[in-house]
């Protein structure tokens, strides 16, 4: 059993589109996406890759729109193109870290301890 512990934090990830115009039919539009990132982004990889096989150290967790901003981050994504040796496919690539939300202003509270399987 692996525990993952870490930051849980909301990642705003924007896809850059190519789209200049509404009526433009060349190319992907712009996609917005938001998600769990942080130590629960490696939990959610860890189970994919084996089920069962890592707990997630937190019981609470915040609701979609609980999150404190101290704890979300933004960052904007672009296409990249295949490589001509064949070995990267066409993927994306961060263009740029938006950076967190503002500080929190206020204590953020910690979840309960809770005891984890044997």
């Amino acid at each position: 059993m692996i525990l993952v512990t870490g930051d849980v934090v909301l990642d705003h990830n924007i896809y850059e589109g190519k789209r200049l115009t509404p009526d433009s039919g060349v190319g992907e539009g712009t996609l917005y996406s938001a998600r769990e990132g942080g130590a629960k982004l490696v939990w959610r990889i860890l189970n994919a890759l084996k089920p069962d096989s890592a707990a997630f150290g937190l019981q609470e967790q915040p609701s979609a729109g609980g999150w404190p901003s101290a704890f979300q981050n933004g960052a904007v994504w672009e296409s990249a193109p295949a490589d001509a040796k064949g070995g990267a496919r066409e993927h994306w690539s961060l263009a740029r870290n938006l950076g967190y939300a503002e500080a929190a202003t206020k204590r953020i509270p910690l979840p309960r301890r809770q005891t984890l399987p044997s």
